[in-house]
């Protein structure tokens, strides 16, 4: 009996750690030539850390606000330079500014990297948000002490990043159930020292991420900012959620000629197109693998998803004149 037991327990804990999602390497990097569209409002909460846990986000609205980011080749950009080792990072149209960077072995924040009045400024030392391999409970610590130059004066920041793995489960969202999901915390506290000038400001922003492994950006974000600078303090708590909310965006924009919706999708996707003729439809996964390939006519074109996993993946439309292709996520 006792060695049954033994055994039961040995089971247990191994399918306990089979059901803890790892982000590994790629899981979390976008790609040049996507772009989301992302949602933002004050329905702030702290969400609860845990291991198996379910978190209910089906109320989140459309948002108060709404801000579009596209992924670019950091090569073509100002930051080529600072970033080499670089794969993508994150554009934001509205004011040109670039805070994300994805590479094979880590996400970094690239501290400060907007324009202003033409120039950048950039920080010779960003913080490092994911490294991979990453599992429950592991946490680390990336001190820095940033020198940023341009737009006509410098900052010294100097400050710390607490990351770690806090949870895992299940995400419950408008847009369908994610599964394997993990929660990330972190932990910016710094202080900005404007050179030349008496202006020293302290920061701390704590913020709530939900990933999906296979999906390269969060579900949900939650960010809670305070900041002390020339004796006004202040702070924000903000929500944030890209276009998995949405029938329109998340994984790059929709093609002319081609709309997919819903995207993400779990057991069905729609294809819209302007004309009925006779097309090749094909599903291409993450390692360039063709997964569907179905002949169909019509303007509304339903695809079964149902015995894919999950994933980011290319819907490619042949109708012998052009071709035209569309990121889709599919979750679970």
């Amino acid at each position: 009996m006792r060695t049954l037991s033994m055994l039961l327990v040995l089971v247990s804990a191994a399918i306990g750690t089979l059901a803890q999602p790892t982000l590994q390497s790629g899981d979390l990097s976008f790609t040049p030539g996507d772009n989301w569209t992302i949602y933002g409002s004050s329905a702030y909460q702290v969400p609860q850390s845990g291991a198996g846990l379910t978190w209910n986000f089906n109320s989140l609205g459309s948002g108060a606000w709404v801000d579009i980011v596209d992924i670019v080749d950091p090569s073509t950009t100002v930051l080529a330079s600072y970033y080499p080792d670089a794969t993508a990072t994150d554009h934001d149209p509205d004011f040109s500014d670039y805070f994300y960077a994805s590479s094979p072995t880590e996400e970094l924040y690239l501290g400060v990297g907007s324009s202003f009045g033409g120039h950048y400024r950039v920080c010779d030392d960003p913080q490092t948000l994911v490294t991979y391999p990453f599992n429950y409970q592991d946490a680390f610590m990336d001190t820095y002490d940033c020198f940023e130059t341009g737009a006509g004066f410098d900052r010294i920041l100097t400050g710390t990043t607490n990351v770690s793995y806090v949870g895992y489960g299940t995400v419950i969202m408008p847009s369908g159930t994610y599964t394997d999901c993990v929660l990330i915390r972190t932990q910016m506290a710094w202080t900005t020292e404007v050179v030349g000038w008496p202006d020293i400001s302290t920061y701390s922003l704590i913020t709530h991420r939900f990933y999906k492994p296979g999906i390269p950006i969060y579900l949900v974000s939650f960010e809670d900012q305070t900041w002390f600078d020339a004796g006004m303090g202040g702070g924000t708590m903000y929500v944030y959620f890209p276009g998995l909310l949405t029938t329109e965006v998340n994984g790059g924009a929709n093609a002319p000629g081609m709309h997919l919706f819903p995207n993400p999708a779990v057991d069905e996707v729609t294809v819209e197109r302007p004309t009925s003729d006779l097309c090749m439809l094909q599903l291409i996964d993450g390692q360039g693998r063709v997964v569907l390939n179905e002949r169909h006519t019509g303007s509304r074109i339903s695809l079964s998803l149902s015995d894919l996993a999950a994933g980011l993946y290319t819907v490619r439309m042949n109708t012998g004149n052009e071709v035209k292709m569309q990121r889709l996520v599919i979750g679970n």
